[in-house]
């Protein structure tokens, strides 16, 4: 597993949401700086800017990570590839 970045936390979810998704690996949020790490099966790692709490929360409660991610988060912040 990979060493944390500072200051990034993961999201805490309850044991019952299913986190399986074909596109999204995993992803953490760090609330203070509002920047949303998301690791790609295929894609690598990249951070979104200034993400809102409910969009991360939503992403997590979506039946489709992937599908959410897509329609809600691709195009509507700022991102960087990390790795």
């Amino acid at each position: 597993m990979q060493e944390e970045a500072p200051g990034m936390t993961e999201l805490q979810l309850p044991q019952d949401i299913l986190l399986a998704s074909t596109a999204i690996k995993k992803f953490k949020y760090d609330l203070k700086t509002q920047t949303l790490r998301i690791w790609f099966v295929r894609k690598g790692v990249y951070d979104y800017y200034d993400v809102p709490e409910s969009v991360v929360l939503e992403l997590a409660r979506a039946q489709s990570k992937g599908h959410y991610f897509y329609y809600n988060i691709r195009t509507s912040y700022e991102y960087r590839r990390i790795r």
